[in-house]
């Protein structure tokens, strides 16, 4: 007797054949076998979710957020592709590049989306220095998909657009505020 674990629906992978689950004798077609994997239980979503954190701490990475959020704000696009392509484009792409591999987690169903949202909201105020010029950017790059997992899991948020829009006013003050500090001192 053959168990039928579960029909993966379109676009869902990748599958896995329950070979174990095959008797030779019965007519079954293999097909009808394959499944995608549950969404992961809270512990597991938890897990993965500290060790991104523990990754965001690698000395690097942590210079790297730290230009981000206190140098990286460009008002055109034009300062934001002389600003990507300097010295600092390693950092840029760093940043967004652990932002949007940590953000295909979700897109992929490996992490629970409001699990991870709640624990790494700095991915809120990354993507909403970058987003307004993401059109012009995917289009004179060709690279449609630039930032689409990052984009994916930050506008499935309630709200998305105001706390973005909120969170780039507060960034460019805190930024402004450091400078001043730094000239008084």
């Amino acid at each position: 007797m053959v168990q039928v674990v579960q029909k993966v629906p379109q676009g869902l992978g990748p599958p896995r054949l329950r070979a174990d689950l095959l008797d030779p004798l019965d007519a079954v077609d293999p097909l009808d076998l394959w499944y995608r994997d549950p969404m992961p239980t809270p512990f597991e979503s938890a897990t993965l979710n500290l060790r991104l954190f523990e990754l965001r701490r690698e000395p690097v990475l942590r210079e790297a957020r730290g230009w981000y959020f206190a140098d990286f704000n460009p008002d055109t696009f034009a300062e934001f592709t002389a600003i990507v392509s300097g010295e600092r484009n390693a950092s840029f792409r760093m940043v967004l590049g652990y932002w949007d591999m940590a953000a295909s987690l979700v897109t992929t169903g490996a992490i629970d989306a409001e699990a991870f949202r709640a624990a790494h909201g700095e991915i809120v105020s990354t993507f909403a220095k970058v987003q307004p010029f993401l059109a012009e950017l995917r289009s004179t790059s060709g690279e449609s998909e630039f930032c689409a997992h990052i984009e994916a899991v930050v506008l499935a948020m309630p709200d998305a657009v105001a706390v973005m829009a909120r969170r780039r006013v507060a960034i460019r003050a805190a930024a402004k505020a450091t400078r001043n500090d730094l000239r008084e001192h």
